[in-house]
């Protein structure tokens, strides 16, 4: 029987049908870490390599079964690191719990190490966002929490204190916290469905590849139960316009928040949720860097994660916007290129480099049918316009002006909306 704080929250997630955490470990949680591992065969433990991985798995995991997702960090910067996950999931109206620790409780304040007050620092991302003080706390503290969760279609945040999540006991009850008037019940709501075809674009064999060729043969590659991941910038045009959901796939990206770096820990989350299904990490090279920590992760848990990356050596959302929407030429986007296919052979994953166009589809496929996580850097064009389907005079204006202003690559980016548009009249 649960006697602890640690063991009490371990129990009531699991009341709750709760099976899957992502979380690294700190010393400001090795209480409820301990109450854990006498329960790890009930409740998994997936290990990423940075908390925020563990809140935009949470996140994807939401999105993917439709159920509450659940990340663990730390006291101080562990929970700090928590942040953009989970404004990635309350942006997108995703269920997902975060769990944190905190310094002694008789410490708080006192400008002992790691205390940071969590609880104020998450007043804006946590529809519900509590302190758990002892152990007649616990129960009605995680009901309230998941229950807002799973019906507000948001984030919620528990912290506990280092010291209180060992205490023993089931706490003195004060007279109004009558027992039972808190339960594990809860009616579920229905969330609503989502739904780069553009044939002649995406069979192009020009040199450098275009972006679309990527997405294009990807698409006629993906089994009908596929779950794709989709990073956020310019890799997102290419995925909307050419990725058809059909069957029994899901497809998801960091909607609002439109954060970087989502795609990898989405794909840890799918994976780990439906193990035997297809899925497929869209990334660009700008977000997966930032993320790339998490390829460790899925070779550690041996998840067939395929990742695709679409590598242009540049931020070619913001360099975009900064043309388009701004009228100026870009600057401070390019990047340093890094081989990722030896990059992913360093993690223990296959790795594999596409550059030929006429080869798109043989080396996707080859990667697809690998049985272990794999990773295709896709090296494109990277002066393709992600170019709206209707630009405004205002965008075609700002367009010229960041040419005339000084853009270092506008002749190669006149000469792709030149042959663009011929091809399109034509």
């Amino acid at each position: 029987m649960a006697t602890t704080v640690a063991e009490l929250l371990i129990q009531r997630l699991l009341d709750w049908g709760v099976k899957t955490i992502f979380a690294f470990p700190g010393d400001g949680i090795n209480g409820i870490f301990e109450a854990w591992r006498q329960n790890q065969d009930k409740l998994k433990y997936v290990q990423v390599r940075h908390e925020e991985a563990a809140a935009l798995a949470a996140c994807g995991h939401a999105k993917y079964t439709g159920g509450l997702g659940v990340c663990m960090a730390t006291s101080g910067p562990g929970g700090i690191h928590l942040l953009n996950g989970l404004y990635d999931a309350k942006c997108d109206g995703q269920p997902v719990l975060a769990i944190t620790g905190h310094t002694f409780h008789d410490l708080i304040g006192t400008h002992y190490q790691q205390d940071v007050d969590l609880t104020k620092l998450f007043m804006d991302v946590a529809a519900y966002n509590e302190r758990i003080m002892g152990p007649a706390h616990v129960n009605n503290v995680v009901d309230e929490a998941i229950k807002t969760a799973l019906s507000r279609r948001t984030v919620v945040h528990i912290t506990i204190p280092k010291d209180i999540q060992n205490w023993s006991g089931n706490g003195e009850r004060s007279n109004a916290n009558i027992a039972g008037h808190s339960a594990d019940v809860y009616a579920p709501s229905s969330s609503l469905p989502t739904q780069d075809e553009l044939k002649e674009r995406g069979t192009r064999t020009d040199k450098p590849m275009k972006p679309q060729v990527v997405t294009y043969q990807l698409n006629k590659l993906l089994r009908d139960d596929a779950i794709i991941c989709c990073d956020t910038g310019t890799v997102t045009t290419w995925a909307a316009r050419y990725l058809q959901m059909r069957g029994d796939m899901m497809f998801s990206a960091s909607g609002m928040l439109a954060t970087m770096g989502n795609g990898l820990p989405y794909a840890t989350a799918a994976a780990v949720a439906y193990p035997g299904r297809q899925v497929i990490a869209l990334c660009g090279d700008g977000g997966f860097t930032m993320m790339m920590g998490e390829m460790a992760t899925l070779v550690k848990y041996k998840l067939p994660v395929k990742v695709i990356i679409i590598k242009n050596n540049t931020l070619g959302q913001i360099k975009w916007e900064q043309m388009v929407f701004e009228g100026n030429p870009q600057f401070g986007v390019d990047l340093q290129p890094i081989d990722f296919a030896k990059y992913a052979e360093a993690c223990g994953a296959a790795g594999f480099t596409l550059e030929d166009p006429e080869k798109a589809e043989a080396v996707l496929r080859e990667a697809l049918d690998h049985p272990g996580p794999a990773l295709v850097q896709a090296v494109v064009d990277a002066n393709e316009p992600p170019m709206p389907g209707h630009a405004t005079l205002e965008q075609a204006w700002h367009f010229a002006k960041a040419l005339i202003r000084g853009e270092k690559h506008r002749a190669d980016i006149l000469k792709t909306v030149i042959e663009n548009t011929i091809r399109e009249v034509a």
